[in-house]
């Protein structure tokens, strides 16, 4: 789904190449194997104009995080904030987006030219299970009162560490808690808002990030998977995203019927 905020890591691609350093780290590796692993894995994204900064950036706050920071890393970085590099999916947002990313760059930056007073210590992993059962409907709770709904396609607990949930989010908002016909229409959720071109709101999210939630989600009931419902999604993302989404694209069109 490309970036969801416009933290370090509020991005797809910076989130997954944290999470496998940190991971790697846990297991023992060594921070100079982990990251030659890391652009070996990379390395037709790391001379991507979009893709390559945001690898830098995550391969930098993971290796401060960890206490050692490669003089190379802190380079590239100065770099891509000097030079205003990766910065186009924010472009696409609103002005205020873009220039809160330029100022978290900014900051973090400042913050990579010090060293760490606390590295993470090595973790022995934890494994925390998805959250939800497939075919488990959901009722999202909006910030702005009201509710979205979404449905669970899949429920994955093979990885060691981090189960995870496929959840597809439907076209529904209401003031009232949707119906169970609501998940037998599936009529999903397509994305247009700040130049999204149309694509399923289908998105994975991980166990461990359901603590840190801010908006409720609830159980209402269940319903069977059928053959033809989506299967997978390239990304993953944060549960307060799903309602999110729903928030931004009914306001989106209501502004463009205004």
């Amino acid at each position: 789904m490309g970036a969801w905020s416009t933290a370090i890591l509020g991005d797809d691609s910076a989130a997954d190449v944290y999470g496998e350093f940190i991971e790697n780290y846990n297991d023992g590796k060594e921070l100079s194997a982990i990251r030659r692993e890391l652009e070996a894995k990379n390395k037709s994204e790391l001379n991507d104009p979009d893709e390559g900064p945001i690898f830098w950036l995550a391969i930098a706050k993971a290796q401060w995080d960890c206490g050692s920071l490669d003089s190379d890393v802190l380079a590239k970085v100065g770099e891509i904030v000097n030079h205003g590099l990766g910065l186009d999916r924010w472009s696409e947002g609103t002005v205020r987006d873009l220039e809160k990313r330029k100022k978290v760059l900014s900051e973090f930056y400042t913050k990579l030219q010090t060293p760490n007073p606390k590295p993470k210590k090595r973790k022995k992993p934890r494994f925390i299970p998805a959250v939800f059962e497939t075919g488990d409907c959901l009722a999202l709770h909006l910030t702005s009162g009201g509710y979205g709904a979404a449905l669970v396609l899949a429920t994955d607990n093979t990885h060691k560490q981090y189960g995870k949930n496929l959840i597809g989010v439907l076209r529904y908002r209401s003031g009232q808690k949707p119906p169970l016909s609501v998940f037998e229409s599936r009529d999903w959720l397509y994305i247009n808002h700040h130049n999204w071109k149309n694509q399923i709101e289908i998105t994975w999210c991980l166990g461990y990030a359901y603590r840190k939630h801010k908006v409720p989600i609830e159980k209402i009931g269940s319903n069977k998977i059928r053959w033809l419902d989506p299967k997978d999604a390239k990304s993953f993302s944060p549960w307060d995203w799903l309602a999110n989404q729903v928030e931004l694209q009914f306001d989106w069109e209501a502004g463009k019927r205004d």
